[in-house]
């Protein structure tokens, strides 16, 4: 079984990467508490994430994201500004931090939903949870354990500054602690 999703990833996640420990640091966080910024290598959006999926499944991702290469990769590239700050699943629950548009470029969520359309069969992931369900752009910047969230978040927000990506390209993405992409569009 590998982890799959298919995604894209920052172009200039290494600055980024920066600005969010700079960003961490502000926050100033209890040392009990974990309040880690996603590694830099690992920042992406997720158009469809797969879950785990059989090796023998492997080829027919392969077949069906090369098939729809051409409607895929039409619209690139495509510029996203990630202006809010999240909260998933709340602010006073927080396990995570998002960045998301505000404005969804039209190009983005069409290619979200081709994407989605034609792996849906093959997703292996909880159906009850809205985000494996519906596209959301966004971009996981920390995750969170132990942790009072809602003053955190209040101040986060507070600090947070708009992150901008252009996506040139889409991968398939194994998930094994790093992100390692087996195949781009």
């Amino acid at each position: 079984m590998t982890r799959l999703f298919v995604g894209s990833f920052l172009a200039d996640a290494q600055a980024l990467g920066l600005e969010l420990q700079d960003f961490a640091s502000q926050i100033e966080v209890s040392k009990q508490a974990s309040f880690k910024a996603v590694p830099t290598a690992n920042l992406h959006i997720t158009y469809q994430f797969l879950g785990e999926v059989d090796e023998n499944q492997l080829a027919s991702i392969k077949a069906r994201l090369s098939n729809l290469a051409t409607d895929i990769k039409a619209p690139l590239p495509i510029t996203v500004t990630y202006d809010t700050l999240s909260a998933w699943p709340s602010p006073e629950n927080a396990r995570v931090f998002v960045a998301e548009p505000s404005i969804k470029p039209q190009a983005l969520m069409a290619m979200g939903a081709i994407i989605r359309k034609n792996l849906q069969e093959l997703v292996r992931i909880d159906p009850s949870i809205e985000r494996n369900l519906v596209f959301k752009p966004h971009i996981t910047l920390f995750r969170m354990k132990n942790l009072e969230t809602k003053p955190v978040y209040q101040l986060a927000v507070q600090k947070f500054q708009p992150i901008n990506q252009t996506i040139e390209a889409v991968d398939l993405i194994e998930s094994k602690g790093h992100y390692v992409s087996i195949m781009t569009l």
